[in-house]
């Protein structure tokens, strides 16, 4: 009681003798400083989590922005951009992967002529068809 006035402070003692008898002390209800314990040690928590989320935010934020600045630095080279300080192996790589996306547009522009060119053949057929079956209605 000395404590909790010498301090103006809420005090609470909870003892657990060896043999398991419990002894108790507050200077107020218990319970209403249990409760005020948990609810500010629930505050600290949250706040422990809060702070272990912002920190995951802030490297995944800085993870995003160096992966950002090297697809602009890859994109810069691909367009043929900023060369010069690299060395003969990347150019070698930059290279093939040029050569690469050349052929895929190639192929890609392949199948799409090859399908244009199926479609007017199936358009020939049908005005073929159609000019025949006029032919015999004008005889």
């Amino acid at each position: 009681y000395e404590l909790s006035v010498l301090c103006e402070a809420e005090v609470a003692l909870i003892i657990f003798s060896s043999t398991g008898k419990l002894c108790e002390f507050s200077s107020s209800s218990i319970r209403d400083i249990l409760d005020r314990y948990h609810k500010h040690a629930g505050e600290f928590q949250n706040c422990d989590m809060t702070n272990q989320v912002t920190e995951y935010w802030r490297n995944e934020a800085l993870r995003m922005r160096e992966q950002v600045a090297f697809m602009e630095e890859s994109q810069r080279h691909l367009m043929g951009q900023e060369l010069v300080q690299l060395p003969m192996k990347d150019l070698e790589d930059l290279e093939r992967q040029l050569e690469i996306g050349i052929n895929r547009v190639e192929e890609r522009k392949t199948q799409l002529l090859l399908d244009r060119i199926e479609m007017l053949q199936k358009k020939e057929q049908l005005l073929l068809e159609e000019n025949d079956i006029l032919k015999i209605k004008l005889r």
